[in-house]
């Protein structure tokens, strides 16, 4: 038996031989990469640079969803991940007592830098620096001093953006206990408000980055269009963020006893009618938004509107709201063309009398084009902005794989315009004119009432130039994730006058597509006041802020940018 069934495995194995023969011979057959690869590096106190133990390190692929490792430092600080991949990573460190951080974040709000590791590649000496971060508890009561339960408590990070504040927007949020005690960790360092919003409206008043929410409520709806209700207070006990109190949160440090006491503002009622034309929308296209400013944060909701366009929305604490009109899909809330707004500022009163009108709406279309070149286009955006209104319409779209494109409805008036293709900030191309009935357009667009515009042309250049280098910081090291910006001297309205990049895990930077023009090219990193420039001739030259640079078609200037100390 034991003969027989050592035959059988014999004469399986010798059928099976010419298909692996035949696959080792195909030169066509997919090839694994090896998981040969090597990331190390090292994270350390901001302040102190003394190297962390127990840092979780987070390392992701971002070519490959099921790429995710994770790690944790020893005791000098040490991480490191083996066996890997070749492709581009994103690495994040995390520990309690300390802000998480990507490597290579500059700044709060934007994504780290991206390591590209190749096959077989050995990346090492790549250095976390994480700070300590800040605490603010304390605790909420209604105005009978009783605590409140389940109530959110906000702390947002004052400041500009790049400028004065590298975390500013960044937004910590805690809920009270049965005590209507909080805690709120992981700040980082800066100056808060603090404000505080009980469970009603916690629950629902909800917004995230570059998303709206469908439905939110401003307290209990109760009939009647006034009254009294808890709403948002801020530190220590304000209505409004103007008057709140800041707090300064210091790095590794706790605030306690920031305590806020609800307040219950009147509420009151904004009533309207919306007069849209007859026979122009399809059932379903137009949307009515009522939107409520909080702090710097909008939040959206639909609003009902009655058959002779009448509306009515009770019981809002006093702020700033926008009732907008947007041509939607019929299925959910889409703001790609807004046709009106209106802003009220609500105070002491009810307001009665708002009053939107909108005109018959035109439609636009038209076409990307690439100067000397033939064929499809795809991948085109428009964006259009009303140039003469406060609270301007505005319409963008994407072109289709042949590069036309349609907006059916745009209110009429006066607009500016941008456009690209691709991704604006890595685009091959650039915008060099736009064309309407055969006419040069310098800079506006005139869209009137009810009108249709169908030969709308929009043309790119492919012949702009390229701006590539390395940017070294104050240490004479190559600065990973740092900004470098062109920004054209020559500003004209209707283009957009700036491209950006930021460097990779080697300081290296490159900029492509660029309109031939003169720029100013700005790096924006840490301690980077001052910088030298190393042009392509080996001249050194030291500028201060910017610096120069004249760019002619197809051509490749490479620079070395070195910052210094302040």
């Amino acid at each position: 038996m034991r003969f027989f069934l050592r035959v059988a495995l014999l004469i399986t194995l010798v059928a099976l031989l010419p298909l692996v023969v035949a696959r080792a011979q195909d030169p066509n057959a997919a090839r694994v990469a090896a998981a040969t690869g090597l990331i190390e590096g090292k994270v350390l106190d901001a302040a102190t640079g003394v190297p962390i133990a127990g840092v979780r390190v987070a390392l992701t692929n971002r070519d490959n969803q099921q790429g995710y490792f994770e790690a944790v430092t020893d005791a000098t600080g040490v991480f490191s991940f083996t066996q890997l991949r070749p492709g581009t990573y994103l690495l994040q460190a995390r520990r309690a007592g300390y802000v998480a951080q990507e490597y290579g974040q500059r700044w709060g709000q934007f994504e780290g830098a991206p390591v590209t590791l190749e096959e077989g590649g050995k990346i090492r000496n790549l250095s976390f620096t994480l700070t300590q971060a800040g605490v603010i508890s304390g605790h909420v009561i209604d105005s009978t001093g009783n605590p409140v339960e389940e109530a959110e408590v906000r702390a947002r990070l004052l400041g500009e953006q790049e400028a004065d504040e590298p975390w500013a927007g960044f937004e910590g949020r805690a809920h009270t206990d049965d005590r209507g005690q909080y805690r709120m960790y992981g700040l980082p360092p800066g100056k808060y408000i603090v404000s505080a919003l009980p469970r009603a409206q916690s629950d629902l008043l909800f917004r995230r980055r570059g998303t709206f929410s469908r439905s939110i409520a401003f307290g209990r709806w109760r009939d009647g269009a006034r009254g009294q209700s808890g709403g948002q207070t801020f530190y220590p006990r304000v209505l409004t963020p103007e008057l709140a109190q800041t707090i300064a949160v210091l790095a590794g440090t706790e605030h306690t006893g920031i305590d806020i006491t609800l307040l219950s503002p009147m509420l009151y009622s904004i009533a309207g009618r919306v007069e849209i034309p007859t026979g122009t929308f399809p059932p379903g296209t137009i949307r009515t938004l009522i939107g409520t400013q909080v702090g710097n944060e909008t939040t959206y909701r639909e609003l009902s509107v009655g058959a002779d366009g009448a509306f009515f929305i009770p019981r809002l604490p006093p702020g700033t709201y926008e009732i907008q009109l947007t041509a939607g899909d019929g299925n959910s809330i889409r703001r790609d063309t807004t046709l009106a707004i209106r802003a009220i500022k609500l105070e002491d009163r009810d307001i009665s009398d708002v009053f939107i009108n909108l005109e018959r709406p035109a439609s636009l279309s038209g076409r990307f084009l690439i100067a000397g070149k033939a064929g499809p286009v795809p991948g085109g955006f428009l964006s259009l902005t009303q140039a003469t209104s406060s609270n301007p319409a505005r319409a963008h779209v994407s072109s289709k794989s042949d590069g036309a494109f349609t907006i059916p409805y745009v209110s009429p008036g006066l607009y500016l315009f941008f456009a690209y293709i691709g991704d604006y900030d890595s685009s091959q191309y650039y915008f060099r004119s736009a064309r309407l009935g055969g006419h040069e357009l310098h800079d506006k667009l005139e869209i009137s009432v009810g009108s249709e515009v169908n030969d709308f042309e929009l043309i790119f250049g492919a012949d702009g130039g390229i701006l590539s280098g390395l940017v070294l910081g104050p240490d004479n090291l190559p600065m990973p994730n740092a900004q470098v910006t062109l920004r054209r001297s020559n500003e004209q309205a209707g283009i957009l006058d700036f491209k950006h990049s930021r460097t990779d895990q080697q300081g290296r930077f490159k900029i492509l597509g660029i309109r031939p023009d003169e720029y100013e090219v700005e790096i924006a990193g840490e301690k980077c006041a001052t910088y030298h420039v190393m042009n392509e001739n080996s001249k050194l030259q030291e500028k201060m802020n910017s610096w120069n640079v004249r760019i002619e078609p197809s051509s490749t200037h490479i620079a070395q940018l070195r910052c210094t100390t302040p």
